[in-house]
């Protein structure tokens, strides 16, 4: 008998430990979303190398991570789980995703709703708008 795997738990209590959303967490590690809501929801196992990029994003062992419940067991807060992208940058993606779905879920979108949308993306993102920017004047101008 294989011994019960704690992944799908350690993961929902990780992120809300460390406040993430699937999304910002996908993001941080450049994962698929899906990929991130397939570990929590347990409908898929992660590749042992994604295990260790897991392990190592939160601090922690791949066995602690698997083999343990981390809210049983008292686990707190890792000083700051890998850092590598500005959060907020993380978070204003993330922001900016769900309003596109929203937008996309909508029958007819408006130019007012993208106007929207975009200053958005200018007030969280001001560093992402002006790259976004800069890329499509070097479209146009070709």
């Amino acid at each position: 008998m294989m011994a019960k795997s704690f992944l799908s738990t350690n993961l929902k209590y990780l992120l809300g430990l460390h406040s993430l959303t699937q999304t910002e967490l996908s993001i941080k590690l450049g994962w698929g979303k899906s990929t991130i809501s397939n570990y929590v929801n347990d409908k898929a196992k992660p590749s042992p190398d994604k295990l260790v990029v897991l392990s190592n994003y939160f601090k922690i062992t791949v066995d602690d991570l698997i083999k343990r419940n981390l809210k049983v067991q008292g686990v707190t807060k890792t000083d700051n789980p890998q850092q590598g992208i500005n959060d907020d940058l993380v978070k204003a993606l993330a922001r900016y995703e769900r309003l596109l779905n929203e937008l996309e879920q909508m029958k007819s979108v408006t130019e007012e709703d993208y106007e929207r949308l975009w200053e958005t993306v200018r007030q969280e993102a001001p560093e992402l708008a002006k790259r976004i920017e800069e890329e499509l004047l070097n479209e146009a101008n070709g």
